[in-house]
């Protein structure tokens, strides 16, 4: 073999064991949409702004040549708004806009002929369907991950809402280690299948223990922004696993500085199910988060 050719097969080999190492589940949100003038004869070139007012967000993008734009890997998150300028036409504004995590907004605009200096501004995103992907999941937000009852604060205790989901573990599963503080690993049957067949993501890197295939690391609630469960007909990014795939994404900063303090009382009892004001434990949670730097 000529030197030459061993170096090239060195250098493709090494980049595909690489490769396959650095991938990652989308984590992410886009939007996209198609510019029409009043006739609905597509906008060339047309300016396309994203903004988010919390993160201090903002892209730019031109249409292309059929008046489309897309906008990739936008962060999860709410107030979102999507602006269009272009010559001879009104700007063009839709806010209020929410992502989920692997959704593909659609927003498209019909122009109206006027001066640039004047706005058409649509607020209050429209539900929208999903076209594109043939997945099968929900999306579990933050609304729901804090009022819901808990007995633990764990995000996995919610995985019994998605239909197909058997929320309690069977006398086959493997369970010789406890993840998070004795916490409940996820190993749950998903549509019929084993309970050790489901996958576990934390902002799309793999966090399984590597024995049992439960969830190794479980976010405490507060940092939780929202995490969505997968239960059929995956993409391809998502593969080796028959049973479901649960994906979390952690908050990301804002401008402004928050911070949150939570108290709740819990009770346990190794032995009933209700127990005495004397063996319940009161704990509290304190977080906090400063201005973030403009995520492009």
């Amino acid at each position: 073999m000529s030197h030459p050719l061993y170096k090239r097969l060195v250098c493709i080999s090494a980049l595909l064991i690489l490769g396959g190492q650095l991938l990652q589940a989308e984590v992410t949100a886009g939007i996209l949409g198609t510019v029409l003038d009043p006739s609905g004869a597509t906008v060339v070139n047309a300016t396309v702004i994203l903004t988010n007012a919390s993160t201090g967000l903002e892209r730019r993008i031109q249409t292309n040549p059929s008046g489309s734009y897309e906008f990739l890997a936008v962060p999860v998150g709410e107030n979102y708004s999507v602006r269009v300028e272009a010559a001879g036409f009104q700007a063009a504004v839709q806010t209020g806009i929410k992502l989920e995590i692997n959704q593909k907004y659609r927003a498209d605009f019909k122009l109206v002929v006027g001066a640039a200096t004047e706005t058409v501004e649509v607020s209050g995103a429209t539900t929208q369907v999903d076209t594109i992907n043939t997945q099968l999941g929900d999306v579990i937000g933050e609304k729901k991950l804090t009022s819901l009852p808990l007995n633990g604060r764990s995000y996995i205790d919610l995985l019994g809402l998605q239909a197909g989901v058997v929320p309690i573990s069977s006398e086959a599963a493997i369970s010789d280690r406890l993840v998070s503080g004795n916490l409940n690993s996820g190993q749950v049957s998903v549509n019929g299948q084993r309970e050790s067949a489901n996958s576990f993501l934390v902002n799309g890197g793999d966090v399984e223990e590597s024995v049992d295939n439960g969830a190794s690391i479980i976010p405490t609630l507060d940092s939780i922004e929202e995490f969505r469960l997968l239960t059929n007909s995956f993409n391809a990014e998502y593969g080796r696993f028959s049973g479901a795939i649960v994906n979390v994404v952690t908050k990301s900063g804002t401008t402004t500085f928050t911070a949150l303090f939570t108290s709740f009382f819990v009770m346990r009892s190794s032995t009933h199910a209700a127990t005495s004001i004397r063996s319940g434990a009161c704990s509290s949670v304190t977080s906090s988060g400063g201005p973030s730097a403009r995520r492009l």
